[in-house]
């Protein structure tokens, strides 16, 4: 019935000048009766809708296919995106991590410097004290040392030069 993928619809020779109502006078004719001649109009009708219904199918059919590639199309391209999308979530992440580690790392500087600062204060104070201590006693020095060369101008004077 199909030849190359196409279908031809195959008649049986009809009858000619002649209805289905009615039947022909000629002598072939008589062993035909009216009950012949609509079972071979209806397999006709019927032939015709399946070779219409199997065009529909096929038609269908190529339809399905088409969606079906387009259906694994827009999945291959989801796939890709999806690919992509975890690549870059995952530069993201490493993203992330570095800056994590460089907070971290600033926040271990800034403890540090803090820390160090704070030192460096303390250290400044104490000697801040420590010299106003000296001042004090150069201070308490200077006023005996002036007192003393006041009574003992010759002495004192001989030992500033053996201490030079």
């Amino acid at each position: 019935m199909a030849t190359d993928g196409a279908y031809k619809l195959e008649l049986e020779p009809q009858k000619q000048n002649v209805f289905v109502t009615q039947l022909r006078d000629d002598e072939e004719d008589d062993s035909e009766s009216a009950s012949k001649l609509l079972d071979t109009g209806l397999n006709t009708v019927q032939s015709t809708l399946l070779l219409k219904k199997q065009v529909e199918v096929e038609k269908v059919q190529e339809d399905l296919d088409i969606k079906r590639r387009q259906f694994a199309e827009r999945m291959a391209a989801c796939k890709t995106k999806e690919e992509e999308l975890k690549k870059k979530q995952t530069q993201i992440r490493e993203r992330v991590g570095k800056f994590e580690k460089f907070i971290e790392e600033n926040d271990a500087k800034r403890r540090r410097a803090i820390q160090k600062y704070q030192t460096e204060l303390k250290l400044k104070t104490q000697k801040n004290r420590e010299l106003d201590v000296l001042s004090t006693e150069l201070e308490q020095l200077k006023a005996r040392f002036v007192c003393y060369s006041a009574t003992f101008p010759v002495e004192i004077s001989a030992c500033i030069l053996q201490l030079s």
